[in-house]
């Protein structure tokens, strides 16, 4: 069976089995909840597109977001959709579920019993026709099969900047707020 479900800025299309869908409803809350507790916490995890180190008074979730920001060198946020699909695929395959998918604006965690095709869609420049087949597989995969569009507006326009990126030597992170003020 397949569900949409929504909270805030999250919107997740779960397919399961019926009985596992209230799971991963409640692991998409559960996540949010210690992801937004980190944030009001430490406003600078939300903002920096820096990695982000990982320390002892994280969550599974928030851990996992900075572990992925890590490998791909980029700020933890960029791994919020895939985290909370991953926590959610996690529950349910605890439980016992063999097929269980959470797409998450594109981010895709999957365990299956069953080939799975995932579309891809990108722009106009790109056929609409292409798509990934995706074999069964015991453990988590996660995909995120649509590139980073260039023409969304950034929202950190007018705030102070720090250089940080090796590669260009342009600044990608606001800076963080200075504690005497």
């Amino acid at each position: 069976m397949r569900r949409h479900f929504q909270y805030k800025e999250t919107a997740v299309t779960i397919e399961a089995d019926e009985e596992y869908l209230p799971l991963a409803e409640k692991a998409v809350l559960d996540a949010r909840e210690e992801v937004e507790a980190y944030i009001a916490k430490d406003p600078y995890f939300k903002a920096t597109f820096d990695p982000y180190p990982v320390r002892a008074d994280m969550g599974e979730v928030v851990r996992h977001m900075c572990e992925a920001a890590q490998r791909a060198d980029v700020g933890p946020m960029a791994a919020v959709a895939g985290a909370i699909g991953h926590h959610a695929v996690a529950a349910m395959t605890k439980a016992g579920c063999k097929h269980c998918l959470v797409d998450n604006g594109g981010d895709i965690v999957m365990r299956t019993n069953r080939t799975v095709t995932v579309g891809l869609y990108s722009s106009v420049r790109t056929p609409n026709y292409l798509a990934l087949e995706v074999p069964p597989r015991r453990r988590r995969t996660a995909y995120a099969p649509r590139p980073a569009r260039s023409d969304r507006p950034y929202p950190w326009a007018g705030r102070t900047w720090r250089p940080s990126s090796p590669r260009t030597g342009r600044s990608r992170t606001p800076a963080r707020p200075s504690s005497a003020t």
